[in-house]
């Protein structure tokens, strides 16, 4: 682990019925758009699941590794957040849900 605190910010995109998710934008528009915006805050790298091959409560889940504190994470948000949450209505219907929570432990 790093000497920086580390944080995993997890996004889930609800799997409800009718609920569309244009997963060519999220990958090719909006995290490029993520990266620019929040990487000179922390973002270091990110991994998007798709879950949607089997059942459960979420079709989507981006994993996003985070440098600094939640502190530094939600001052991204505030300054930097504006134009990446309205760009969630050009690829997904429904609205996701965020977990933020500092790494207690990891193995390579």
């Amino acid at each position: 682990m790093s000497t920086t605190p580390q944080l995993l910010v997890t996004i889930l995109y609800p799997s409800v019925e009718g609920a569309t998710f244009d997963l060519e934008y999220y990958n090719n528009k909006h995290l490029p758009l993520v990266a620019e915006k929040w990487g000179k805050h922390g973002l270091t790298s990110y991994y998007v699941a798709d879950l949607r091959g089997a059942p459960g409560p979420y079709s989507i889940q981006s994993t996003i590794i985070w440098e600094g504190s939640i502190e530094t994470f939600q001052r991204a948000a505030t300054e930097d957040g504006a134009e990446v949450h309205a760009d969630v209505a050009n690829f997904s219907s429904e609205k996701p849900i965020a977990l933020v929570g500092p790494v207690v432990k990891s193995q390579i």
